[in-house]
Formats: C-alpha cells, structure tokens, sequence
C-alpha cells in the first residue's frame, strides 16, 4: 500500500482499490492536480480498514475478473457504521466508453484509461457538496430541530435510492424529497427531485448523483 500526504487538511479524499501501479500513478496525478487527497488500498479488508479511519469521499474501484470480489467490497464499504460507508463508488473499466453502473450499489462506470483531462472531469461531479448552506440554517433554526430533519431526510433518501434503481418514481415522495433538501440546504438533490417530481424521467440519473452526495454530506455531519 502507498499512502500520499494531502496537500491540504481539507482536500476530500480519493481512495484507489486494486489499480496496478500504473493505472494508480496516472489517476493520483490526475486527481491531485484538482484537488483530491489520494490513499491506495489493494483489497477489501485494507479498504474497509482504511475507511473505517478517516472519511473518503470517493471510492475509485478497478473492474476485475472476479466479480464477486468487487460485489463484495461494495458491500462491506456501504455495511460500515463511519462516514465512508456513503462515499460514492466509482468503478473503473476496461471499457473504451463511459458505461452504466454494474449495479444500484455502484454510483458510475467510466474507463480506467481515459485521458488525465478528461478523468478529472469526469469525477469533478463527484466531489463532496458543501454543508455551509446547512450550517447557516442551524445557526437560524438552532442545531437541535436540523439535526433532526437532517436525520429523517437521510433515512428517506436511503430508500430513494432503492426506488431509483429500480426506476420507480413516487411523484408525491419526489415533491417531500425535493422540499426538504431544499429546506436543508442541499440546493442540487432539490433541483433533481422537483425535476423528478414534474414527470421529467431524464432527471433520474442525476437523482441518484445529488442522492448520494446528499448522504455521503450528512454521513460527515455539521
């Protein structure tokens, strides 16, 4: 395992599983020039090891021969109790095409040799939401009430997702959604869930990219 220094205390973290060291080298390169903190794990047990000590907010996963072994590090990161178990997971392909996610676990597929540029780009989306809009609104509201709609609001999106996978779409629970998330602060998933919740079906990828940096923000707490 190589582990490299942040360059900042607050650069979100980035943890690569199962790249060679090629593959890893070009993806720390390319993810450090915008901003990202890099850690290597090399299989499921060092992962969830280092999850389990400090947050990552993006899981960057190799495809490999052995699904069931990839199937099953997701499972063991989102069975975790610490925040990391709500980092979004990105699997990495051999594909030569930006491709759908092999499962509702896995919140995107894009090829593991894409050009540098064109990697950073990809995963800018990615990066954690701010919780200052949050923040504010506990110092208005006071910490106590937040922190329990943060709470019911997090418990609801949990299931959202399962709704999204499936492509099943509660139109009522949308609205709910979309209006608590704007009540809370979290200005994206409350675009995609009023987008959602007026019919449009086009929004339901960016749904579960919003969803999970939704949670992955709550998980990390105010």
């Amino acid at each position: 395992m190589k582990t490299i220094d942040s360059p900042s205390r607050e650069a979100p973290i980035a943890l690569l599983v199962g790249l060679g060291e090629t593959a890893a080298k070009a993806w720390e390169e390319a993810l450090e020039t915008t901003g990202w903190a890099i850690r290597r794990a090399t299989d499921t047990p060092e992962c969830c090891t280092m999850a389990d000590q400090e947050p990552i907010a993006l899981l960057l996963l190799q495809e490999c021969a052995q699904a069931d072994a990839a199937a099953g590090l997701v499972t063991a990161v989102r069975a975790l109790h610490g925040p990391s178990r709500t980092a979004p997971i990105v699997l990495l392909t051999e594909a030569e095409a930006k491709t759908d996610p092999k499962s509702s676990s896995v919140d995107a597929a894009i090829p593991i040799h894409c050009p540098a540029d064109h990697a950073a780009r990809e995963l800018e989306q990615w990066r954690p939401v701010s919780l200052e809009p949050t923040r504010r609104i506990a110092g208005i509201l006071g910490p106590g009430p937040i922190a329990g709609m943060i709470e019911r609001l997090g418990v609801r999106l949990e299931a959202a997702m399962g709704m999204l996978a499936q492509e099943r779409i509660d139109q009522g629970e949308a609205h709910r959604l979309a209006g608590l998330c704007g009540t809370l602060g979290f200005a994206q998933a409350h675009a995609a869930w009023l987008d959602l919740s007026l019919g449009e079906a086009t929004s339901l990828a960016e749904a579960r990219r919003t969803t999970r940096l939704t949670l992955a923000a709550i998980a990390r707490g105010l």
